[in-house]
């Protein structure tokens, strides 16, 4: 299979084509299908439909993150190689009490498509040391 290239099928008649911000974009940006009265409503969350199915290469795994005039609304999903299903943005129950809602035709996701190099886990007793060791969130001073 060609990975230079990423197949996409359409699943709702008004999805819209996805494009790249710019020419050097590494994500591809999915948008709320024009006909926004299909929201799924899940547990404690909705599922916005994107309309499009994709084909990951085998070898590789589409990361599905929040456009950065999203990302305080939307969860990260993962699209393994083997799953052809329809693609939907994840916004959490509480976001939609306090925030604006996307409007159909509105960029809110994008695809980045990357190598899932498939380790194995292997239990130890001891982790090789590093500078940072064990220190969490603000450990390097960016927090």
């Amino acid at each position: 299979m060609n990975t230079d290239r990423i197949r996409i099928k359409r699943m709702r008649e008004n999805a819209i084509m996805p494009t790249r911000g710019t020419k050097r974009s590494s994500g591809l940006d999915f948008a709320v299908c024009e006909d926004q009265g299909l929201w799924v409503r899940k547990r404690e969350k909705i599922l916005i439909p994107l309309g499009w199915a994709v084909e990951i290469p085998e070898g590789y795994v589409g990361l599905l993150d929040p456009r950065s005039s999203w990302n305080h609304l939307f969860a990260c999903g993962r699209i393994d190689d083997d799953f052809r299903g329809e693609m939907f943005a994840a916004m959490p129950m509480h976001a939609m009490s306090h925030s604006r809602i996307p409007e159909p035709g509105e960029r809110i996701v994008q695809l980045i498509v990357v190598e899932d190099k498939r380790l194995e886990p292997v239990e130890v007793d001891e982790l090789s040391d590093t500078t940072r060791g064990t220190g969490g969130h603000g450990s390097t001073g960016r927090f």
